[in-house]
């Protein structure tokens, strides 16, 4: 059976870095315009590590007159690019948090260990919180249901939650 051939389709969508409405084929989020200005300043800082291998990202910024947010983003695209590669990235690059030059992972130890600190910190926090209803806490048996039910509704409060129409018909007989 021959099918119908398929259609690609331009969606609209509005530039990430000015705003305008384009037509995107491929899923860009930059217009033609901002593209081609994004690809100059990524030539640049490519070149500029090329000849400068342990600059900063401040120093590349600086350098090549592009935002350091532009570097940034342009340095870990190729480092996910090298490590998604099955070859061995041997080349340093910044720490997403602080910016130190780490060859692993991608935070440094001192990041790394604050982080861990603070997700737990949060995690005591969170557990101190008590979020159940007072009808959760203590389930009750409801007369005229059979014991079955009645043990379901005991032992899961979602339960409780989903038939509670039906307990309050049966309350109100």
């Amino acid at each position: 059976m021959l099918r119908p051939k398929k259609t690609s389709q331009a969606k609209l969508a509005y530039c990430e870095e000015c705003g305008k409405l384009f037509s995107s084929l491929r899923g860009e989020k930059l217009c033609p315009q901002c593209g081609a200005k994004d690809r100059e300043a990524k030539d640049k800082i490519k070149e500029y590590l090329r000849d400068n291998p342990d600059a900063t990202l401040k120093e590349a910024a600086e350098a090549t007159g592009a935002p350091a947010d532009t570097v940034k983003r342009f340095t870990m695209e190729v480092i996910s690019s090298k490590l998604s590669s099955n070859k061995k990235a041997e080349t340093e690059h910044p720490c997403a948090n602080c910016g130190q030059m780490i060859k692993t992972g991608t935070y440094c130890p001192a990041c790394s260990a604050e982080l861990q600190k603070k997700a737990q910190q949060n995690a005591m926090a969170m557990s101190a919180v008590t979020t159940t209803r007072e009808e959760d806490a203590k389930p009750r048996e409801v007369k005229g249901l059979d014991e079955d039910f009645n043990k379901a509704l005991t032992s899961k409060p979602a339960r409780r939650r989903m038939y509670q129409s039906v307990i309050e018909e049966r309350k109100n007989r």
